[in-house]
């Protein structure tokens, strides 16, 4: 799967959270997406890693070859390696989070 992370060119998308981090990221953002188990997190996001490319969801791939993702209409915020690993699943607390990560992250 190309790689370069256009939108529409999906990576292995069957890749969870490093075990290292598995429950960390549920605990604090399984109660967001009402996830009862790490397993159903993990489904969570990954199935929102797939709707990339999706009108209404916004992404990015930084130098660092991690795609970021945000859909506004539901504060959904997903980062993942472009392998496919999971990173991060999200709603952000904060109004300015997602410009913040573009600010940052997003190559100009």
């Amino acid at each position: 799967m190309g790689g370069r992370g256009a939108p529409g060119e999906q990576p292995d998308l069957t890749k969870q959270f490093p075990d290292i981090t598995r429950e960390r990221h549920f605990q604090a953002h399984g109660g967001d997406f009402g996830a009862v188990s790490v397993s159903e997190y993990e489904q969570f996001a990954l199935t929102f890693a797939a709707r990339r490319g999706e009108a209404g969801i916004e992404s990015f791939v930084s130098s660092r070859r991690v795609v970021y993702m945000y859909e506004p209409s539901t504060n959904t915020f997903l980062m993942h390696r472009e392998d496919g690993a999971l990173m991060t699943f999200m709603k952000p607390t904060s109004p300015t989070y997602w410009q913040r990560q573009r600010d940052k992250h997003e190559p100009r």
